[in-house]
């Protein structure tokens, strides 16, 4: 409906390949077609709980819920990297209660996976636009939204954690109070995200949840997708870069110092630490390559396992220089 002559990217060999979808594709904007980066998160055949806990077993496993694991996310970021080589423009759709924290996840580097999507969506040198369509809540959506423009359905929630997760944190219980209480101080709602300025565009559902009409809720994302992409496109290399940069350091405000605050200072020190935290990584990540790369000859398994040390290593490294 919003996009045409779409490609997905599939590998069989990332875990949840489906959770984290990442394509290409085309919209049109004025007379021509444009060539865009698609990533989006996908809940399973409904976005309700109570049917996707009537799925079989092993079909309710497989969706996980809708949390993405640590390779979905790097694979989000190879999209994007080919976005910023194309000079295409980059459209998320988040929907997801937070990404998976199973233990195998940890294992594999989630809360570094995590990071490195933030990163690559705040610094990315080409338009950028998210869209919450449902549920975008933890670390999980909060990676994909450090977007130039952020649009959000009505009806859709948008959180830093679950309430339930805040109301065990801060009241040490799950009671239907104490889960109240943390939503209203969450302020999760699409009203209260607007108001704050951390969405740009709330789209009206009506009287009833899009799911209900969609094709209705379809046509008003598709204008309002088009219209704000339309605006970004101007928007190239340190330009995109800057200009995100400065919409998320005017948001909020700092106490007496508010009044010297200068966005644009701010972000261009941002840039600045954000091309010398690429070089530090290109830079190991070039090291620990060679040194697990076996000489350049085929990789046997040693040299595999030696190979994902290096990259665990690379990422406590890469950690322990933004400290």
């Amino acid at each position: 409906h919003i996009f045409h002559d779409v490609l997905i990217f599939q590998d069989s060999e990332v875990l949840g390949d489906h959770l984290l979808v990442t394509g290409e594709g085309k919209i049109d904007i004025g007379e021509e077609p444009i060539d865009v980066m698609i990533v989006g998160q996908q809940t399973g055949p409904s976005s309700r709980r109570e049917d996707l806990v009537k799925l079989p077993a092993s079909e309710y496993r497989r969706w996980n819920q809708s949390m993405g694991f640590p390779d979905g996310y790097r694979k989000a970021v190879y999209g994007m990297d080919l976005a910023e080589q194309r000079g295409w423009p980059v459209v998320v759709f988040v929907d997801t209660p937070g990404a998976d924290p199973s233990e195998y996840s940890e294992e594999q580097g989630q809360a570094f996976a995590i990071n490195e999507v933030i990163h690559k969506t705040t610094s990315l040198k080409t338009p950028n636009l998210s869209y919450i369509i449902s549920q975008g809540a933890s670390g999980g959506a909060i990676a994909l939204t450090p977007t130039n423009r952020t649009i959000m359905n009505q009806y859709a929630t948008y959180m830093v954690i679950s309430p339930g997760g805040c109301a065990s944190i801060l009241f040490r219980n799950r009671s239907h109070e104490s889960i109240r209480s943390a939503a209203e101080g969450l302020r999760l709602t699409a009203a209260d995200a607007f108001e704050q300025g951390t969405v740009d565009e709330v789209i009206e559902e009506g009287l009833h949840p899009g799911h209900r009409y969609p094709n209705e809720l379809l046509a008003r994302a598709k204008r309002a997708v088009v219209r704000n992409l339309g605006q970004l496109l101007d928007l190239r290399a340190e330009r995109a870069e800057m200009a995100r940069r400065e919409k998320f350091f005017a948001m909020g405000v700092w106490g007496e110092s508010d009044a010297q605050r200068h966005t644009d200072t701010l972000a261009k020190w941002a840039c600045e630490q954000s091309r010398a935290y690429a070089s530090l990584v290109a830079a190991v990540t070039a090291y620990f390559a060679v040194r697990g790369g076996n000489n350049g000859r085929p990789m046997d398994e040693a040299a595999v396992k030696a190979q994902a040390e290096a990259r665990q290593e690379v990422a406590r490294m890469i950690y322990a220089a933004q400290r």
